[in-house]
């Protein structure tokens, strides 16, 4: 059990309110920041989220005096928080207006143009799937395949939250999608031989949620898959693997 805080932290701005709207997503990111920028960004500018989720042992939050592993609740989930920005997923845009997200502190950073992703600690990672059930539980229009990256909604202009995150670790613990292992095998002997062209491929992604027509190319929309499903190979060519858990999510999913 993880103590949620509604108090310490609240936004002051760039946030709507909007009663009885229907919250059909859940969207992750991280912040690319420590806690205590990232808590200033995410209280006073004209970016937010409904939650914040530190990472323990980061210095700033244990500057800001916190030891224990908390989760900040910055804006009521009744309200539209500006965390998403212009996304796309199955057919629906702006996804802020139906959407709750979470703010994972990583320092993730560009560095001569490589990205640099740390990994997410264990603790923080507990706490996350933790808040992410409580919400689904009080949310009930939330698919598996609507719990989204913000790499997914907004492909080749985000990447958070990362090859790192732990996708399969929230799939065991019943949160979002992944694709079964035995139709994965399936599909990896098929494509061994003979890959799906490009335009196959990305007629996949359009059936699984991916807007093959919003402006990324190719090779950005390919990354945004691996980045969730393939985080090993997160460098935008098609390949066997890639293919192989495309197919066996579209046909668990679609």
């Amino acid at each position: 059990m993880y103590t949620i805080d509604k108090v310490t932290y609240r936004t002051k701005s760039a946030y709507k309110q909007q009663a009885g709207r229907s919250i059909t997503f859940l969207v992750l990111h991280y912040t690319a920041g420590g806690f205590k920028p990232s808590a200033s960004i995410l209280t006073n500018g004209n970016v937010s989220a409904h939650y914040l989720v530190p990472a323990v042992h980061e210095k700033s939050y244990i500057d800001s005096g916190f030891n224990t592993q908390k989760i900040f609740n910055l804006v009521d989930e009744s309200n539209v928080a500006w965390h998403a920005g212009i996304s796309s997923w199955r057919g629906v845009k702006f996804l802020n207006n139906n959407s709750i997200g979470i703010e994972n502190v990583n320092l993730a950073s560009v560095v001569n143009n490589v990205y640099q992703f740390p990994p997410y600690e264990d603790e923080q990672i507990q706490a996350l799937i933790y808040l992410c059930k409580d919400i689904l539980s009080r949310n009930k229009n939330i698919p598996p395949r609507n719990v989204v990256a913000h790499s997914d909604i907004s492909p080749g202009r985000k990447s958070d939250p990362g090859p790192k995150f732990p996708w399969d670790l929230l799939y065991k613990n019943g949160i979002g999608a992944w694709y079964d292992v035995s139709a994965y095998q399936n599909y990896q002997a098929q494509f061994s031989s003979k890959l799906p062209t490009q335009s196959q491929f990305l007629n996949k992604l359009s059936k699984y949620g991916y807007d093959i027509n919003g402006g990324a190319g190719p090779k950005d929309l390919i990354r945004a898959f691996q980045l969730h499903f393939m985080p090993s190979s997160n460098f935008g060519v098609l390949d066997v693997n890639t293919a192989a858990a495309l197919y066996a999510l579209t046909d668990k999913y679609s």
